[in-house]
């Protein structure tokens, strides 16, 4: 029996390395597989390969939650595009790791290691979009929504013109993942909204206790109760960010 255990301990920590520390060859695969909303089109392609524009332009960086590419992301993705941004989702699911929330009951930290993963994924994206010809890399926006939106707000990722957090209230048991450590002069926008059902642990917290020193901040807190906040009171807050924080 105490060999069974042993073994099973052992095979168990090999599976937990074996995600814990993937390699640039896993880490490429979320951008390998990576959703692009491409201005002036229909639907999306299916990798940043796929991309041919005649000059490059600006790019908004999105990072899904939790479960993958879901209603918010496909919400906003096309939205961006119509306003003439690229819009490039990286999948991170298309890599070798486990799940992190199960969204039919809200559970989540099933996997502790994945804001390294997340990381990983936005450093490894941030890489290809400054080398593309097809994105100005004067102009790459990040957005996250809820385990995107936490990396968001915890990004020290060089090179970007602003950032949205969007469903997430900056706040989280796990203290490492509180707060916000975007550089103080990165212009930011947070959406949410005056109850989001994935905090309930949390309820009336806002990233506006985080912004500090920041000037170039805003919060906009939706009515109600919910977790996506593609709705139209956010969409011009997005755009009038974005377009303000544009260098032309």
């Amino acid at each position: 029996m105490a060999k069974r255990f042993g073994l099973w301990v052992g095979l168990s920590l090999f599976a937990f390395t074996l995600h814990a520390a993937p390699g640039p060859e896993d880490v490429n695969k979320s951008w390998n597989e990576a959703r692009v909303y491409v201005p002036a089109s229909e639907g999306f392609l299916k990798s940043p390969k796929d991309v041919k524009l005649d000059k490059p332009m600006p790019v908004v960086l999105f990072l899904h939650g939790c479960s993958g590419i879901q209603a918010a992301e496909t919400g906003w993705a096309p939205f961006l595009r119509q306003n003439g941004f690229v819009v490039v989702l990286p999948d991170s699911f298309a890599r070798e790791r486990p799940q992190s929330c199960d969204a039919r009951t809200g559970r989540g930290g099933l996997f502790p290691g994945v804001f390294r993963f997340r990381a990983d994924e936005l450093r490894h994206a941030m890489a290809q979009l400054q080398s593309a010809p097809w994105a100005d890399a004067r102009n790459i926006f990040l957005m996250g929504h809820s385990e995107g939106g936490v990396q968001a707000a915890l990004t020290p990722v060089a090179g970007l013109r602003g950032a949205i957090v969007s469903g997430w209230v900056c706040t989280s048991p796990t203290a490492p993942n509180s707060g916000l450590r975007t550089a103080l002069d990165l212009p930011l926008l947070v959406l949410d909204h005056e109850r989001d059902p994935q905090y309930a642990t949390s309820p009336g917290r806002h990233c506006s206790e985080f912004f500090g020193a920041r000037t170039n901040v805003r919060q906009v807190t939706l009515a109600g109760e919910a977790h996506n906040t593609f709705q139209p009171d956010a969409q011009q807050p997005v755009l009038d960010f974005l377009n303000k924080n544009l260098q032309r």
